[in-house]
């Protein structure tokens, strides 16, 4: 009986210090997953930008699977500026972005904007994005990771101290 809880006791240990890694490993694997998709979301708007004139700005988290392919740079009532449209028309595949453990938005480039996605970023300067990523719930440091793209292409990772996201590979 006495063997049977010591090994209880020490599965119990080893299970109580695997944990935390256990956690970190799978926080790191969904960000290189948002890495991914944030790279993605990033070279289809500059792409939709060369052909339209216009950057797409906006969450993807409500895009729906189909919708009008309509953007005209000359006309304010077409779809030009709607992030959807870059599903819709085909730059980017269709994905279940409401289900995905980070918000995706694309940003307008030619704005300088100081805190894309709502990561909340003190001291970050303004800048040209056209991509963000921001971690959807998560618990303790996790929470506050996200993700930027500048107008170049670099990808920052944020916050960059108290338990930084993993850093994104260099090109």
């Amino acid at each position: 009986m006495i063997e049977l809880l010591v090994v209880m006791l020490i599965i119990l240990v080893i299970a109580v210090l695997a944990l935390p890694q256990f956690k970190k490993a799978a926080e790191s694997s969904r960000a290189d997953q948002a890495i991914s998709t944030l790279q993605m979301v990033a070279s289809t708007n500059r792409l939709y930008f060369l052909d339209h004139s216009q950057f797409a700005a906006g969450s993807l988290q409500s895009c729906a699977a189909r919708g009008p392919c309509n953007c005209n740079p000359g006309d304010a009532s077409s779809n030009c500026g709607n992030p959807c449209t870059l599903i819709w028309c085909g730059y980017l595949t269709q994905q279940n972005f409401s289900q995905q453990p980070y918000v995706f938005s694309a940003l307008n480039a030619t704005v300088n904007t100081a805190n894309p996605c709502g990561l909340g970023v003190s001291g970050a300067p303004s800048a040209h994005y056209t991509a963000c990523a921001k971690r959807n719930g998560g618990s303790g440091v996790y929470a506050n990771w996200g993700y930027t793209v500048l107008s170049d292409g670099t990808i920052q990772g944020w916050p960059t101290s108290n338990g930084p996201p993993p850093a994104p590979p260099s090109s």
